[in-house]
This record gives structure tokens, C-alpha cells and sequence, in this order.
């Protein structure tokens, strides 16, 4: 008799195991799809006040929506730095500071960029990635942790989430290079050449203030190897 006691409270336990490792699987994979769907919101809602107090910009929209063959919105957004985007949807944006950095063609060039972002999904396939990766790692490593200590590590959801914006950092480094194809196959290729030069002496002489050149190459290297989502300006 006890010995089925033991036996029955054996099959509980391996039965409760599984539950709890099953549990673990599954949920700790949608928390981290859920932080990173938060983060994601959280940064457009950043953009939102920015872009409702956008105007449009109605030679742009124009040139842009001829060039591409559809109808395209670009938009002027009033802020102290240099900066163009887009938000996933077909129109564009673009800060005064960089409007008034360019020239005509400059511009169109850095529109026709942000427009092959939307062209190409790239907002939609690095947040897919961001997640797909991040499930990965954190299901992977959960169930080593649990065949070697017997418990699944809790904090592998935030480090995941990590692990995934590294690759989805470098995803979209390399999705860049695509928009920059839009570009140069509407023949804006050297536009989009020198409007870059002049975004990168704009941004070395914000970041290098009081720094000498040397010394700034080392900075500036470091800074966008680290933190930025785009290759070098090189």
C-alpha cells in the first residue's frame, strides 16, 4: 500500500513537472513577445505627438508620388535635429533642420530612402525578427536550464528581449543597404551620396564638439557600432 502511495505521488510529481515546464515554455516566449510589442508602441507613440503637428509637404509629396507611380505624403516635422523616417505606412517624414541642410535633389534622394522602407516591409519583418530570435534564445535556453538545474531561469525573458534587438539592430543595418537601392535605382544615387556627407559633418560636429579629429574618429566609430540601428556612413 505504500508503496502505491509512493508510486501514485511519483506520477504526480513528474506530472506536475511537466505542467510547470510546459507553463514555463509557453508563457515566458508571449511575456517576451508582449515587452517587445510594448517597446515597439512605446516608440511610435514617442513620434505621435511629432507627427501630428507635421505639415505637408506638398512639393514633395508630388515629386515623390511621380517617381514611385503612387500617391505618397511627405511630411515636415519641426524638431532641432537633422532626421528623416518612416513609420510604416507610405508617407514620410522629414525634420526641418535636414530639409534646410539639402538641396532639392538631396532631399528626394533621402525621401526615396525612406520611402523603400516601407516599400520593402522592413518595419514589419525586423519586428518579426526581433520576436522570432527572441522566442528562440529564451526557449532554448530555458530548457537547458531545466534539464541541468530542474528550473526554468526567469530572467531569460529580459535577456532575451536583449539578445533579440542585437540581431534585429543588425537585420536592420543590412535592410538599409535595401532602402538605399531605391534610391539609386530611380537615379538619385549620388544625391543620396552627398545628402549623407553632409549628414555626417552635421552629426561629427554635434558629437565631437570639443574633441579633437583623431579622437572623434574613435567616438563617433565607437557610437554608431554600438547604438545605431544604420551602417557607417562609409
Amino acid at each position: 500500500m505504500n508503496r502505491s502511495i509512493i508510486k501514485d505521488q511519483q506520477n504526480l510529481d513528474i506530472q506536475t513537472e511537466s505542467i510547470l515546464v510546459g507553463s514555463v515554455l509557453i508563457l515566458f516566449p508571449i511575456l517576451t513577445t508582449l515587452i517587445i510589442l510594448f517597446s515597439y508602441l512605446f516608440g511610435i507613440l514617442a513620434f505621435k505627438h511629432s507627427i501630428k503637428s507635421a505639415k505637408e509637404s506638398k512639393k514633395h509629396s508630388e515629386k515623390l508620388s511621380k517617381i514611385v507611380n503612387k500617391d505618397v505624403k511627405c511630411y515636415v516635422i519641426k524638431d532641432k535635429v537633422p532626421n528623416a523616417f518612416n513609420a510604416g505606412g507610405s508617407n514620410c517624414y522629414i525634420t526641418k533642420p535636414l530639409l534646410k541642410m539639402l538641396n532639392e535633389k538631396e532631399t528626394i534622394a533621402v525621401l526615396l530612402h525612406e520611402y523603400g522602407h516601407y516599400q520593402k516591409l522592413h518595419i514589419f519583418k525586423s519586428l518579426g525578427v526581433h520576436i522570432s530570435s527572441s522566442i528562440l534564445i529564451v526557449t532554448v535556453f530555458n530548457m537547458v536550464s531545466i534539464i541541468l538545474i530542474g528550473t526554468p531561469f526567469g530572467l531569460l525573458a529580459v535577456l532575451s528581449m536583449l539578445f533579440g534587438k542585437k540581431v534585429a539592430s543588425w537585420y536592420a543595418r543590412a535592410k538599409e543597404f535595401e532602402a538605399d537601392e531605391v534610391a539609386v535605382k530611380h537615379g538619385y544615387g549620388k544625391a543620396f551620396m552627398s545628402g549623407l556627407k553632409k549628414l555626417e559633418k552635421w552629426t561629427r560636429s554635434d558629437v565631437c564638439k570639443k574633441l579633437k579629429k583623431k579622437e572623434c574618429d574613435l567616438y563617433f566609430a565607437e557610437l554608431q557600432s554600438n547604438s545605431s540601428t544604420h551602417p557607417s556612413f562609409k
